[in-house]
C-alpha cells in the first residue's frame, strides 16, 4: 500500500476510472463532481470481493454468510472491513469513521453512515455516506450530506 501513499494528488481520478479510461478528467469541476467520483470508486471497491484482483488480493469485502455471527458481532466486523477496505483503497478521503446504523424494523438489514474528510481538491470538506448491504448482498451508498 506504499504507492497509495506516494500518489500522486494532483489527479483526482479513482483507479477504476483511470483503468476504463473514459475520458475522464483527473481534476474536477465541482465539489459534486468529485464526490461522485469518490462513491463510485467506494461502490467498485465494496463490491468486490478479496482475491479478485491479482494485484491487490485484499481488495473488497468478503462474504458475510456466516450464521453463527449475530447482528451486532456482524455489523462490529462488517464496520471495521468497512473502514479498512476505504483507508486501504481510497486515498482522496481520510478520517473515515463508519457507525453501524440500527434499524429496529428491520434487524437484520445492515446499514452504515461513512463520515469522512476529503484530502485532495476541496481539502478539509466533510462528506457523509450512507451504506446499505441488499438482498443480494451488493453495496449501495447514498449521499447524505454535501
Amino acid at each position: 500500500m506504499a504507492a497509495l501513499l506516494n500518489w500522486d494528488r494532483d489527479g483526482a481520478a479513482s483507479l477504476f476510472e483511470r483503468i476504463q479510461g473514459n475520458g475522464v478528467s483527473y481534476k474536477h469541476s465541482s465539489l459534486k463532481e468529485l464526490v461522485q467520483s469518490i462513491k463510485y470508486n467506494l461502490l467498485c471497491i465494496l463490491n468486490t470481493h478479496p482475491g479478485a484482483s491479482q494485484s491487490a488480493p485484499e481488495l473488497g469485502i468478503a462474504d458475510l454468510n456466516d450464521a453463527t455471527i449475530d447482528t451486532v458481532d456482524i455489523s462490529i466486523r462488517v464496520k471495521s472491513i468497512i473502514e479498512r477496505c476505504i483507508l486501504d483503497f481510497e486515498p482522496r478521503i481520510v478520517n473515515v469513521d463508519v457507525q453501524p446504523m440500527i434499524n429496529e424494523d428491520e434487524p437484520l438489514r445492515l446499514r452504515f453512515r461513512i463520515k469522512a474528510i476529503l484530502s485532495i481538491e476541496y481539502i478539509g470538506h466533510p462528506i457523509v455516506f450512507n451504506l446499505h448491504l441488499d438482498n443480494d448482498r451488493h453495496y449501495y451508498l447514498d449521499l447524505a450530506d454535501l
